[in-house]
């Protein structure tokens, strides 16, 4: 039977050397807490006396909020972003302030409620009125600053689209309240900017990919541009060869001063819909200016791969999801790994692809990813492992089975996954925490 999409977060952990769970023994963690650790350990056929296991990954927590925050067809868990011990988590459909499902973002805080707890400290809500506007479509978080997109709000014409940025420590200690609201500076109709967002440190991208025709466009803001805490747009971001229908702007994703931008209809390997991803630098053709560095498509890309449908950055590796390649059958997915620096100085050259190891018909891996360091987060929402859609999600290290080869070290599902939860839609690491959505 079909799931309404109540949807949830479940908090994954890496156990061996992270501190959350990190143990040996039953006396180093809660009894219950051992039982949940002790059951999939042995599951993964890891000797519980020795030291020399593996990474495992263990869920630590599923978040829910109590049905008065949240309820039926709320989306719960359709975005999340992850920053140290702060989460964040959208809830696009859920009843805002004013009794109108126009969505609401919600903040977890590690050790509320107790030690290693996952706590809810603040409800996020747009400042405009009622309105469908689908506050929470996307999130994201760096330190102190929140980014929550509204693709469908109205400012500039119907679902032209804004995005919030909401502040800790305003108004009071450890209170979130919101500092900005963003909307491009040529916003237009249809344009569904704040489709997807990224921020890091000072600066937010935000994705716009029905701009001009769906050929689509990103926007670059920064923190103290037009006054002191004042946010203004430094840059838009447009494809070199961008056309109509591209839906550049679909992914974005920043780390310090470079920005990747999916284009996921983009004829990347000159097929319909094969997809591509841009990589722009900050000071790039001058001072402070934003420019293309470089466009990036799959080595093997095919027509409706779909390749920039998900991206991520950290440092100098991108990694770009491909939800409908099918190599393991159709719309099996996978994703790519780039390198700066990888073929020469400053290029961007494609390092490997990464496929599931038990890749099927359908699985969409690829639709989510996220990276911290070395180590690649992929969902496959649509896997069967639990029942029909049921989801998962697959890590995967840099040498791991070798120098420079990117292996998988584990794949990880719901402890009460079943049909429909789509875990893995969404997700995100920081360090040695992953959150999924489902």
């Amino acid at each position: 039977m079909h799931k309404s999409p109540l949807f949830v977060a479940v908090l994954i952990t890496m156990i061996v050397g992270a501190r959350l769970v990190a143990a040996q023994t039953p006396e180093d963690v809660e009894p219950g807490v051992w039982a949940k650790v002790e059951a999939q350990l042995q599951a993964q056929g890891v000797n519980l006396l020795s030291k020399a296991g593996r990474d495992v990954p263990v869920e630590v927590a599923k978040l829910l909020p109590t049905p008065d925050l949240v309820g039926e067809d709320s989306y719960f868990g359709r975005a999340v972003a992850l920053d140290d011990d702060t989460m964040v988590v959208g809830a696009y459909d859920s009843y805002d302030d004013y009794d109108y499902p126009g969505g609401t973002a919600f903040i977890f805080q590690r050790e509320q409620g107790g030690p290693d707890a996952w706590g809810l400290v603040a409800r996020l809500t747009s400042s405009v009125g009622p309105a469908d506007d689908r506050f929470g479509c996307a999130v994201s978080i760096s330190g102190d600053t929140v980014v929550v997109g509204a693709y469908h709000d109205d400012d500039d014409g119907i679902n032209s689209g804004s995005a919030y940025i909401f502040g800790r420590n305003q108004g009071g200690a450890d209170a979130w309240q919101q500092v900005a609201k963003l909307t491009a500076s040529d916003g237009g109709t249809i344009d569904h900017f704040g489709y997807s967002v990224s921020i890091s440190c000072d600066i937010v991208t935000v994705g716009s990919p029905g701009d001009n025709g769906s050929s689509g466009s990103a926007y670059i803001f920064g923190r103290d541009q037009g006054g002191t805490n004042t946010w203004g747009q430094v840059a838009k971001l447009m494809a070199s060869d961008g056309a109509s229908y591209d839906h550049f702007g679909y992914s974005v994703s920043i780390s310090n001063d470079t920005v990747a931008v999916g284009a996921y209809r983009n004829r990347g390997t000159a097929a319909y819909g094969s997809g591509s991803a841009y990589i722009f630098g900050r000071n790039q053709g001058g001072t402070d200016a934003w420019g293309q560095i470089v466009k990036l498509t799959a080595s093997d890309g095919a027509s409706n791969d779909e390749f920039g449908k998900a991206v991520a950055i950290s440092v100098d590796l991108v990694v770009v999801g491909a939800p409908e390649d099918d190599d393991n059958g159709t719309d099996s997915g996978s994703a790519y790994i780039f390198g700066r620096n990888h073929g020469g100085a400053n290029a961007w050259g494609q390092m490997v692809k990464i496929t599931a190891f038990d890749g099927a018909t359908e699985d969409q891996f690829g639709l989510s990813l996220s990276i911290s360091g070395d180590t690649v987060v992929v969902g496959a929402y649509q896997d069967n492992d639990n029942g029909y859609h049921s989801g998962s999600a697959y890590i995967f290290d840099r040498d791991h089975g070798g120098t420079d080869v990117w292996g998988q070290a584990a794949k990880i599902t719901a402890s009460d996954g079943e049909t429909e939860d789509q875990f893995g839609l969404s997700l995100s690491i920081s360090g040695d925490t992953v959150v999924v959505g489902a």
